[in-house]
């Protein structure tokens, strides 16, 4: 059971538009980039070219979104109560910030090492999520040893060294990519 907004429309749900809208977006910059990611042969019938289908289900989803954000437009300006979009906005942002973290260790990790990354990943995670106290910070620090010596060393998985250990005596700088 929906709810109606005055006219017997469904009233949107705060956050649908917005979401309508990014999810149009990101499906318009796939679309736009189908012929840098498949390919088009000469030879071929329209139906059996491996860009086809992939082109299609972008473009049926560019044209929905767009009617979807344009109809959700005009249906929130005459029901909408104002403010609820913008905090769902910020509810999924902040599932987005997490997301940007991840996004930020995985580009670290070949500059600064898996290890250095990981032990500076959990702690920023732990920091973010309240848990500011030494001891945790300690015991994040030797959690991220932990998963970085159970990858590496016990379940041997490759995983390259950082820019970083390049920096270091021949020793210590092969010891360190193999290890960590």
């Amino acid at each position: 059971m929906s709810e109606k907004s005055g006219e017997g429309h469904p009233a949107l749900r705060p956050g649908e538009l917005a979401f309508t809208i990014l999810i149009t977006l990101v499906a318009a910059i796939l679309l736009s980039q189908i012929g840098e990611q498949t390919k088009f042969y000469k030879r071929l019938k329209l139906p059996t070219q491996p860009g086809f289908w992939p082109a299609l289900s972008l473009g049926g989803m560019v044209l929905s979104g767009v009617i979807l954000s344009i109809t959700g437009w005009l249906k929130r300006r005459r029901s909408a109560p104002a403010g609820s979009d913008l905090e769902e906005i910020v509810f999924i942002g902040r599932a987005v910030e997490f997301m940007l973290w991840f996004m930020v260790y995985v580009w670290l990790t070949p500059w600064i090492g898996y290890l250095a990354a990981t032990i500076l990943f959990i702690m920023c995670l732990a920091w973010r999520a309240g848990y500011r106290s030494l001891p945790v910070q300690g015991l994040c620090a030797g959690l991220g040893l932990f998963v970085v010596l159970l990858f590496k060393s016990f379940l041997s998985v490759k995983i390259p060294g950082g820019e970083v250990y390049t920096l270091l005596p021949q020793g210590l700088q092969t010891f360190m990519m193999v290890n960590f």
